[in-house]
């Protein structure tokens, strides 16, 4: 919902998007950030650190994309494996495995 409201309000729709909506929006970003904090880098520019339920949200998300990575990682290696080892007898046979790793993945 909070992607889908940003990429309204990004858009070039937005610029006859009544004020309400608008107000309903900045009141759902709100809701979602407790606090940010803005430090100086060593270098050039500002770090961000969010927190609230949009920093749980995005955290979440990042995990998320982590176990997807390791998960397909391990799916390759198990079927790098199994071809080596000449697990499959038939096209079914990888079918067989491939249609297991869409079902997690």
């Amino acid at each position: 919902m909070f992607k889908t409201s940003l990429q309204v309000l990004c858009s070039s729709e937005a610029v006859n998007t009544s004020d309400e909506v608008k107000q309903a929006f900045i009141q759902l970003a709100r809701s979602l950030i407790q606090k940010i904090i803005v430090a100086p880098r060593d270098k050039k520019g500002v770090d961000l650190t969010i927190h609230g339920h949009l920093a749980t949200v995005l955290a979440t998300l990042e995990a998320w994309r982590e176990e997807e990575r390791r998960l397909k990682e391990g799916f390759h290696q198990e079927f790098v494996a199994k071809r080596e080892a000449g697990a499959f007898q038939t096209v079914d046979d990888r079918i067989r495995l491939m249609e297991r790793f869409d079902g997690c993945a």
